[in-house]
């Protein structure tokens, strides 16, 4: 597996991403003023005391560690068993917050507790951004918030939430809109639904797919 985390010493943010996929990802490091990103290639289960390694050099140099795997099973709105297995991994070794991607529909998002009472926070996958699909769940999306509180204490996920956004299609232009912005004006004149496109349709399907609780769980004893 080539690339090493790049490491910011006064942001102490590590964003690590991987791709879970058979496909090869491009490899490349981009730096930012507060965010350290590292997008490797596909990785396999050999490939996992490689990560290991990298997830605790991470840890030794920040205060938290951030995940983007490319990950899960086109259209299924529900984790598959092989993201659940590298969710278990990578709880295991330390990283704090997923953001994953791939099926192109949102899944769920939920707070984990692994064996050892480590918690990590995990969306699933964010559906797609902006969509040229065919249905209310292809061109759903959501936006992950994640606040992270630094303290005394040390470093905590103080309150996370995914926020839906949906594509509109009108006169061949594509417009994402956040759907709290969104109206059942503008989603009838979606150029794909005939006129019958409602907000409380599209709200019903992410709701369906996406449970979302911000509180702490309890640890494991």
């Amino acid at each position: 597996m080539r690339g090493e985390p790049l490491i910011l010493i006064p942001n102490k943010i590590i964003n690590l991403q991987y791709c879970l996929r058979s496909l090869p990802c491009l490899a490349q490091k981009i730096l930012h003023s507060r965010l350290t990103l590292l997008i490797g290639f596909s990785i396999s289960a050999e490939a996992r005391p490689a990560i290991a390694e990298q997830i605790a050099r991470a840890k030794a140099e920040s205060d938290m560690v951030v995940l983007f795997p490319h990950w899960g099973t086109e259209y299924d709105t529900e984790p598959d068993e092989y993201q659940r297995d590298w969710l278990k991994f990578f709880n295991e070794n330390g990283v704090d917050v997923i953001i994953g991607a791939h099926p192109h529909v949102v899944q769920p998002v939920e707070d984990y507790v692994g064996e050892s009472g480590y918690r990590t926070v995990v969306f699933y996958s964010l559906g797609n951004f902006i969509s040229n699909q065919d249905s209310v769940v292809k061109e759903l999306g959501g936006v992950a918030r994640v606040t992270l509180v630094k303290d005394e204490s040390g470093c905590r996920i103080e309150k996370y939430s995914l926020e839906p956004c949906f594509t509109h299609v009108s006169g061949g232009k594509y417009t994402v809109y956040m759907l709290d912005d969104y109206s059942d004006e503008l989603a009838r004149t979606h150029s794909k639904y005939g006129g019958s496109l409602t907000v409380e349709r599209i709200r019903k399907t992410f709701d369906g797919i996406v449970n979302v609780s911000e509180e702490a769980p309890e640890e494991a004893a």
